[in-house]
């Protein structure tokens, strides 16, 4: 077995039980972070679907637009509802309509080939708006001096984003190069990810 192969087994692992620790935490958590939660476990079922796909050697790669839009909703709506103020709210809505605009034009453009198509420039354009979001919310809170409510999810939204952007940027190309130690990163940052969601919901459940 690769070490690709363990990682990922691991990775499932860690994952469900992170998922578990979620709804335990669920009726504790504040209405963003079960937006969080709800999202993460929406993720959690494409990526066991999608590995269970892989194991009957099936294709999977239709599950990456349902794991994009899960995403591109889910934590969209995370970060409407912890912005501090509306001028910064409507600048993160005017980023996601300039996002939802380059899906619309990537999406028509490989319509007739959507089956292969695997991350791109929307998913690229996507993270980075979570990731500048991300670093906007956080720097707000220590500039006004407020207690910063979510920052560890923050923080995992940058590790994780910022670096898994890099990978699915190179979507369709990763069947040109040794494309496992691009996913083998991928699947590193994302139990960092991980980390932070759990270091979260800890806070929640001692609270």
């Amino acid at each position: 077995m690769s070490g690709y192969s363990i990682l990922n087994y691991l990775n499932l692992i860690s994952l469900s039980l992170v998922v578990i620790f979620g709804g335990v935490c669920f009726k504790k958590s504040n209405l963003p972070t079960k937006v969080f939660t709800v999202t993460f476990f929406i993720v959690y079922i494409v990526q066991v679907v999608s590995f269970s796909l892989a194991r009957f050697s099936i294709s999977n790669l239709l599950l990456f637009h349902v794991y994009f839009a899960a995403q591109l909703i889910g934590y969209g709506l995370f970060y409407w509802l912890i912005l501090p103020s509306s001028p910064s709210k409507k600048g993160f809505l005017a980023f996601l309509v300039i996002c939802l605009g380059l899906i619309v034009w990537e999406y028509s453009s490989k319509w007739d080939n959507l089956a292969q198509v695997f991350g791109g420039y929307s998913y690229f354009v996507m993270n980075l708006v979570f990731v500048f979001t991300s670093i906007f919310y956080l720097v707000h809170g220590v500039l006004k001096e407020k207690e910063i409510a979510h920052k560890l999810l923050n923080y995992g939204m940058i590790v994780y984003a910022g670096g898994s952007s890099i990978v699915f940027l190179l979507g369709d190309k990763l069947n040109q190069l040794d494309w496992r130690p691009l996913l083998l990163i991928n699947l590193l940052l994302f139990l960092v990810f991980q980390g932070f969601y759990f270091a979260q919901l800890w806070r929640v459940r001692s609270s």
